[in-house]
């Protein structure tokens, strides 16, 4: 029950990250749009799980990493977008660094679902998910930048660290995930709390945000001039 609740408050964490990055890059009806796209797909994603319609199965790639591509793909589409420019320069870049901190949570959620039984250890930073030190970085990164400027290579080095960990827990879980890209085999090791209610947001939401994140932090990094990144590097304001 902690779990879920954790896993919840985190998720609502997220799907907040993204409302107000869409606030940013959208305007009037457009923005209304893309909130109620971002809602129905949470619906969507939300009752197939609950119905257990996401049981994986051995002639088909898992429903999950399904999800997960749409959202990663939508999300970044949205960065490297027209929208994501609008992001990249109305967002302070110490919020986009910061807000990875959500990942925190997440792997306490992890960690707490291995030790009862939930989630395999694999998925936890007992096995080979290394995720948190993203959270972490990403916080502390994110308060420097807050208060000072920080050179632009050690966010783009952040950024890419980020990104190498959240696709490193990803591929473990698609690996062992049983159905045929499965190469991690024994049943202790499958992610199948991935295809439950609340679980399912962590592939459908919450692994695309810190992709997504990633990519727009690194567009922004493009975007801004100089040589350092802080709290008065772009012309924008928070969100």
């Amino acid at each position: 029950m902690l779990i879920s609740l954790l896993f919840l408050a985190t998720t609502g964490l997220g799907v907040a990250f993204i409302a107000l990055a869409l606030r940013a890059g959208f305007a009037g009806r457009s923005r209304l749009i893309a909130w109620g796209l971002l809602a129905l797909w949470l619906v969507a994603t939300g009752s197939v799980a609950a119905a257990g319609l996401l049981e994986p199965a051995a002639n088909r790639p898992p429903p999950n990493l399904v999800m997960a591509l749409v959202g990663v793909f939508a999300l970044c589409g949205l960065a490297l977008a027209g929208p994501g420019r609008r992001m990249a320069m109305s967002i302070s870049p110490h919020w986009v660094v910061g807000m990875q901190g959500f990942r925190i949570p997440v792997e306490i959620c992890l960690w707490m679902g291995a030790d009862a039984g939930l989630s395999p250890v694999l998925m936890s930073w007992h096995g080979r998910n290394f995720d948190v030190i993203s959270g972490l970085l990403g916080l502390a990164l994110g308060l420097v930048m807050a208060r000072r400027v920080v050179p632009r290579a050690v966010v783009a080095a952040y950024h890419v660290l980020g990104l190498g960990l959240v696709l490193n827990v990803a591929g473990h879980a698609i690996a062992a995930m049983p159905g045929p890209l499965q190469v991690i085999f024994g049943a202790e090791n499958a992610p199948l709390f991935v295809t439950t209610f609340p679980y399912v947001w962590l592939p459908a939401v919450l692994v695309p945000l810190a992709i997504a994140g990633h990519v727009l932090g690194l567009r922004q990094l493009k975007l801004q001039p100089g040589k350092a990144a802080g709290p008065s590097s772009l012309a924008g304001s928070r969100p």
